[in-house]
């Protein structure tokens, strides 16, 4: 066994547990929801569940779409090693969706015709919407466990406090509703305040570019959650409580099946939306298909027992239901295939978003949505709820062929602006790790933002590095509106280079830890490379323009490797070794060892670094001054 899968066995084990753990919170759930159903009246436990399917309807969009919006972010930020910005998402959006939620219960509570019962399951909407969002955000950073057990543990105890108060005479739909109520509220606590310390400190994103990414997932998380849930919810006009009771309880047999299929997708969304930016996109499909199948097998292995259980263990628990459950199986089998679709056409549909194609994946939700409540009002009036399975069915089946025929129309590679998404938040993220770095060479390590944006407004020769990165970062990014600050940053650093006499071209490349020694004089010239943690004195030059006459003449490349210390008015013309040093007023015209001191015009080698008894290159000529 090598190292990594050593290192790599805690984690999977983890996996494993939580996965567990939260197949046991959903069969708890679903057992205590059996025993409800046994022990209620059929026409109360109807009410109880068509409450409960308008808050599962109302959950998702009270998150506003920030739900998705986080599960896409978190791997995306953190994988360009932003994991500040990635809770900072999280944090929002928890947030936002207590507010939504609070404001829509209250708004759900004041509306004419909501009776207790609607009311009751209504109180919980905050707490329903929070565990959606933190589900999505559990399933971004590999957490099975945080991300379906809450939900199904709450419905266990819930349930099974109240089939418990049933069984002595004592409940109804009423205390059924304020007890789920109560345990998701509790379970919603325990998730976010588990994922506020699994991700850390938060760094809040602009608020208006958040709400303009949410917004159209908002309006395909309405049209997808009234495909599922509208015809249950259109079933009430033509049905009695009692049928909705039987409908509600095939509802919840088939839910299993779909927790089972979300978790298998759940475990590939993330690395499908780094896929679907990443140069190579033959792996975003390799990622749907793998989450295709292991989806589709995990949703027929649970139908299949499940179905087993209701023609079986159904008629013992309940015999004086039994020629109910027979004549309800043909609907609980619409049920379960349409959970079996929907576990198909959830990676496509993810593959859509993360390819920058939300637009079209909105409309296809919308076709579906409207598929599934024509089949409804055309069906259920006679069959009533087979009618409405059928509706479910209809609308995974348009949403499956829809997001097929999309696919193989533009294929699987993403849009211009969404493949450079990534690059453009590593540029990022790499812009501010350089800038600590040149900071942390002057002033050392660890101090806060209001200092370096001193130094880099005060400080002379740090002024001149930060214009030359903010500079360099708006010429290479692609986004319009970084690339509209290349007139500001170009002034700022044209400013900051003549207050010292310097000359800095925003082609050359320069690394991380780059410091200016006084700075007067220095010319680093576009076809300069410059290392990691450099020193350059004042007068020192980088790169040598071959003709000096013809502006458009080539340049022969100076490269200078980490580490390395440049003196007063020298050249580097050809390639210095990292750790090396070079002596003042000397001219390098070859390439030069690493660990070198060299001196001379042209520069030789005068002995190895070693032998001098230096240590680093960067700690041998020192000038600590202050602008």
């Amino acid at each position: 066994m090598t190292a990594a899968s050593v290192s790599q066995t805690p984690r999977l084990r983890r996996a494993a547990a939580g996965v567990a753990l939260a197949a046991a919170g959903r069969g708890g759930a679903l057992a205590a929801m059996w025993v409800l159903a046994a022990a209620l009246p059929l026409e109360a436990f109807g009410a109880f569940a068509h409450a409960r399917s308008l808050v599962l309807l109302l959950a998702p969009l009270a998150s506003l779409g920030f739900s998705v919006t986080t599960m896409r972010r978190i791997p995306q930020l953190r994988a360009a090693g932003r994991p500040a910005a990635a809770a900072g998402h999280f944090a929002l959006g928890t947030l936002v969706s207590v507010g939504i939620g609070a404001l829509g219960a209250v708004l759900g509570l004041a509306a004419p015709g909501v009776d207790a019962v609607s009311g009751a399951a209504l109180a919980g909407l905050p707490a329903i919407a929070v565990l959606f969002h933190g589900t999505q955000a559990a399933r971004a950073l590999d957490r099975p466990f945080w991300a379906y057990a809450p939900m199904g543990l709450a419905a266990a105890a819930a349930a099974g406090a109240t089939a418990t108060l049933a069984l002595g005479g004592a409940s109804s739909a009423l205390e059924a509703a304020w007890l789920q109520s109560g345990a998701m509220t509790v379970a919603a606590f325990l998730q976010t305040r588990a994922l506020a310390r699994a991700l850390g400190p938060a760094r809040f994103p602009a608020p208006l570019k958040w709400l303009s990414e949410a917004a159209p997932l908002t309006a395909s998380l309405m049209a997808r959650g009234w495909s599922v849930q509208g015809p249950f919810l259109l079933l009430a006009f033509w049905s009695p409580d009692s049928a909705l009771g039987m409908f509600g309880l095939c509802m919840t047999m088939a839910q299993a099946a779909r927790v089972a299929a979300s978790g298998a997708n759940g475990a590939a969304a993330p690395a499908l939306n780094v896929a679907m930016l990443a140069p190579g996109r033959g792996g975003a499909r390799r990622v749907a298909r793998w989450s295709q199948l292991v989806s589709l097998g995990a949703a027929a292995g649970v139908s299949a027992a499940l179905m087993a259980v209701w023609l079986g263990v159904g008629p013992l628990v309940a015999p004086h239901r039994a020629d109910e459950l027979a004549a309800a199986a043909p609907m609980l089998a619409l049920l379960l295939g349409a959970a079996m679709v929907q576990a198909l056409e959830a990676p496509l549909g993810q593959a859509l978003i993360g390819a920058g194609r939300g637009r079209r994946e909105l409309r296809i939700q919308w076709i579906s949505a409207i598929a599934a409540t024509a089949t409804a009002a055309a069906a259920a009036p006679s069959l009533g709820g087979a009618g409405a399975a059928a509706a479910m069915l209809c609308g995974a089946l348009a949403r499956l062929g829809l997001f097929h025929w999309a696919l193989r129309r533009d294929g699987w590679s993403a849009e211009p602006a969404a493949a450079d998404e990534l690059d453009e938040l590593r540029g990022l993220s790499a812009l501010r790790a350089a800038i600590r770095a040149d900071h942390a060479r002057l002033a050392g390590a660890g101090h806060s933002a209001r200092r370096i944006l001193r130094d880099a407004l005060m400080h002379k020769t740090f002024r001149v590095v930060c214009s030359y990165r903010f500079y360099r970062a708006a010429r290479l990014a692609r986004r319009r509106w970084i690339r509209a600050l290349i007139p500001l940053t170009a002034l700022w650093h044209r400013w900051a280079c003549l207050s010292i006499g310097a000359e800095i071209a925003w082609q050359a490349e320069i690394g991380p830890g780059f410091r200016l020694l006084h700075g007067f004089g220095v010319v680093i010239l576009p076809c300069a490379r410059i290392g990691r943690n450099v020193t350059m004195a004042h007068g020192a030059c980088v790169g040598y323009r071959a003709k000096p006459e013809r502006p458009r003449a080539p340049l022969s490349s100076g490269v200078v490797g980490d580490g390395c210390f440049i003196g007063p008015f020298s050249f580097v013309w050809a390639r210095m070794g990292a750790g090396s040093v070079l002596a003042p007023l000397s001219i390098l015209r070859d390439d030069a060892p690493p660990g070198s001191i060299l001196a001379g015009a042209p520069a030789r080698r005068v002995r190895a670094l070693a032998e001098a008894g230096g240590g680093e290159a960067d700690d041998a000529p020192k000038a600590d001054e202050r602008g």
